[in-house]
């Protein structure tokens, strides 16, 4: 991925070896959004991801859902 969803890639990456992704609620990360790629989205990383994960993403991980129709970043979900 050129731009997006290295960080989602990692997790389900982990989770597919069996690894446990933990969550500390008291961590404090600061991101500042686009700050090297610029604002452009990147379609071709969602299609690439999409792609890679479309059936862990159609059966859910009980916390979000994910509809395929969705057709960008800034489409609900």
């Amino acid at each position: 991925y050129r731009t997006h969803y290295q960080d989602v890639d990692f997790c389900l990456r982990l989770r597919a070896l069996g690894r446990k992704i933990v969550c500390t609620p008291r961590t404090h990360l600061i991101h500042y959004q686009s700050a090297t790629r610029g604002a452009k989205y990147d379609h071709f990383d969602r299609a690439l991801f999409i792609d890679t994960w479309a059936n862990t993403l159609a059966r859910g991980d009980g916390f979000s859902r994910w509809e395929p129709e969705a057709r960008g970043p800034s489409t609900p979900t």
